[in-house]
């Protein structure tokens, strides 16, 4: 039996060194590995396998017990979480601005109640720009998680096993059918609310159920080419903006396909090696740890270079295996030397855990507890809250949650008897119009901007994005009647993007301009400041994190092109970052009312130009 159980194990932490190395990869680079996130799913698939399988032969055996089961999971799970979460808040405490430190404490509060998740919805998405101030933003997940051993076990105690399949099966089409509605109504609903994820839990739980497992080596070995084919396809090619249900939905068939391949010769060479093996026992501890390791480095030091993702990557496991030897395996394992029983186990954890939980409550509701600096350093470190509201977010400018079709007609309609101005794009584009209104006052200005929506065609898969462009470029374009058409994006990457662009705006004879990439910095402004100090010697630290994204273009003619880098920079050695001693953005990419005003009054000094020539 032992040795049955063995052979089971290995390619399962095969499995799991597969996922942990797909996420830490996709926080190191998300460039190189832009659906990395996606190893988080096939943890969940794992998970849902496992924890199944664990139930029935205990349900099988009248060993099953709701309270055994509960304590099991805190053993397994909480002293570790505990310490990440401690050693966190303290580090965070050096490194991290007061609002960026308070936030931490309240996700802390959040992580330790298993409701991270619900807490990061609230605020913002995982892929928002300040997700990377986080450091404790994938504890969502393990909210989710915890979240499943909280309802899964109720299943088995409530119901006969006759039973299980019929809900297995039920949970799974319901959870995924809800998938599918809110990855076009509530994306980011449906990527941290637990009943959005079940259906990946039960893609392991049926084969658990149903005993299913290919014997046949041939069999198998095609089902473990196509279950890592598959996920290494989605890994490389889903990224922020692939439709929810899309990436869980094949992630979740390429999971049940390694399941099902584990017996062949193929899996116990490429996931049971001895190194798949040690790298998937310690993929809970280096989960843990990495993500707040690589946000904290580069709030304190900047982006990364390659080699300093090479460093953070094995930092991140040594950390793990650290903190698997020092606090996992004592909890959890009787054999460990320094194996602790139950009730120290607990009685450790119940103190710690109310201290800890203590001390990110008063981070919390003393604001991250803001040192006193210099008035100029409290003038750069106040945040002007208004931009949601100048954006005109929910209406014309659409986050995530939002849906196209929501917008109104008021966003996008001409006025007669005035100038029209039409702002296409993203953030860049919405957090701009502020500017604009002020430096054309007798324009009418109509906006329809998304996040992450890159305004030329054919740019991205996102529904919403899509839906946006089919919308301005076969629809509203032909029918409205405007002056002037800004197109913006973050970076202007792809030349035959604004050819066709070019060609479109000639053939119609519209007159449009683009926006290009501006300066942005490679971390937070206030972090820099916050970290700097003081006056002295501040502007050149600030010019040594700006970054200048040259954009590709065509030969189209310069008179629909305005830099936004030759505008916020004077000279090649400064950029502006702060304008009559207030913050020119309010992230490393999005401006800030003073800075949108700023860059909107030299396009309109470059478009008056313009028209006089």
């Amino acid at each position: 039996m032992k040795s049955t159980i063995y052979e089971l194990i290995k390619p399962l932490e095969g499995y799991r060194a597969l996922a942990i190395l797909a996420v830490l990869i996709f926080h190191l680079d998300r460039n190189f590995l832009p659906g990395g996130f996606l190893g988080v799913d096939l943890f969940f698939v794992i998970s849902g396998f496992i924890i199944t399988k664990g139930l029935m032969t205990r349900k099988a055996q009248g060993r099953l017990k709701l309270s055994a089961f509960y304590l099991r999971r805190i053993r397994r799970l909480f002293p570790a979480l505990l310490v990440t979460v401690t050693v966190t808040l303290i580090a965070s405490w050096f490194i991290l601005v007061p609002e960026e430190f308070a936030a931490t404490g309240k996700s802390a509060l959040f992580s330790l109640a298993s409701l991270a998740n619900i807490s990061f919805w609230l605020e913002s998405g995982y892929f928002a720009a300040d997700a990377e101030t986080k450091p404790l933003l994938h504890m969502w997940s393990l909210s989710v998680e915890e979240q499943f051993y909280l309802f899964w076990p109720l299943v088995f105690a409530v119901f006969a096993p006759k039973r299980w399949k019929v809900w297995t099966f039920v949970l799974l089409i319901l959870s995924f059918g809800a998938t599918v509605w809110f990855a076009r109504m509530s994306p980011e609903t449906g990527f941290f609310w637990f009943p959005f994820r079940i259906y990946e839990f039960m893609g392991g739980a049926i084969l658990s159920i149903l005993g299913l497992r290919l014997k046949n080596n041939l069999h198998a070995t095609v089902a473990l080419l196509a279950g890592s084919a598959l996920f290494l396809y989605a890994c490389f090619t889903f990224d922020a903006i692939s439709n929810l249900a899309l990436t869980g939905g094949v992630t979740v068939i390429a999971s049940m396909l390694l399941l099902l391949s584990m017996d062949s010769k193929l899996a116990e060479t490429v996931f049971g090696n001895p190194i798949a093996i040690w790298i998937g026992q310690r993929s809970y501890s280096v989960y843990l740890v990495h993500w707040p390791l690589i946000v904290l480095y580069v709030s304190a030091y900047g982006g990364l270079n390659f080699v300093e993702m090479i460093g953070l990557g094995l930092i991140s496991f040594l950390l793990g295996a650290a903190l698997k030897w020092l606090i996992e395996d004592p909890f959890r394992q009787a054999s460990h030397p320094r194996s602790l029983s139950p009730s120290k186990a607990f009685g450790a954890l119940i103190p710690v855990t109310a201290a800890s939980g203590f001390l990110a409550a008063m981070i919390w509701i003393n604001q991250g507890f803001p040192p006193e600096r210099e008035t100029q350093l409290k003038d750069y470190l106040v945040e002007d809250n208004r931009y949601q509201s100048l954006m005109r977010q929910g209406t014309c400018f659409l986050s995530t949650n939002d849906r196209f079709f929501d917008m109104p007609e008021t966003c996008y309609k001409t006025v007669s008897g005035k100038q029209n101005m039409l702002l296409l794009g993203s953030s860049v584009a919405a957090d701009l119009r502020y500017g604009l209104e002020l430096s054309f006052p007798n324009w009418h200005i109509s906006q329809i901007t998304a996040a992450r929506c890159n305004p030329f065609p054919g740019a991205s898969r996102s529904d919403t994005c899509e839906s946006v462009r089919n919308f301005v470029f076969e629809e509203m374009l032909d029918n409205q009647e405007y002056d002037l058409v800004i197109l913006t994006w973050s970076h202007l990457k792809n030349a035959a993007q604004v050819k066709t662009i070019d060609d479109y705006m000639t053939q119609r004879g519209i007159d449009y301009v683009l926006i290009g990439s501006r300066p942005v910095f490679d971390q937070s402004p206030r972090q820099i400041i916050a970290r700097h100090a003081s006056l002295d010697g501040l502007d050149a630290e600030m010019q040594s994190h700006v970054l200048r994204q040259k954009d590709k273009l065509p030969r189209n003619p310069q008179r629909h092109y305005f830099s936004s880098i030759d505008a916020m920079c004077p000279s090649s050695e400064s950029c502006i970052w702060q304008i009559d001693g207030m913050l020119a953005y309010r992230d490393p990419l999005h401006l800030s009312p003073v800075g949108s005003e700023y860059l909107a009054e030299k396009f309109a000094a470059w478009y008056a130009e313009r028209l006089s020539n």
